[in-house]
């Protein structure tokens, strides 16, 4: 089942596969969301969830805590390399 995700800023929508994590959409949209580590320690791929957040995985402490340490406390930031897709969404790539 695919899931459809729609980039706000870049007024783009894009697909992918149920339980794929979100940092998987720059390997369909090229550049869509910067990432660098893929394991949730650098935060390039902070994202900024507009609609759907029921639509992902939930938050890990750990996750949460470091967005938090970054400046982003509020529930709607995610890191894309952690959250796993589970219906669509809508996201600002570059909060």
């Amino acid at each position: 089942m695919l899931h459809t995700i729609t980039l706000t800023n870049l007024a783009e929508e894009s697909q992918l596969p149920d339980k794929s994590k979100l940092a998987d959409l720059s390997e369909v949209a090229d550049g869509a969301i910067a990432f660098s580590c893929l394991s949730g320690i650098c935060g390039s791929c902070v994202i900024e969830v507009e609609s759907g957040a029921e639509n992902l995985s939930e938050a890990e402490p750990v996750e949460r805590a470091f967005l938090t340490s970054l400046g982003f406390a509020e529930a709607q930031y995610r890191l894309a390399c952690q959250c796993k897709l589970l219906g669509p969404i809508s996201i600002n790539t570059d909060p």
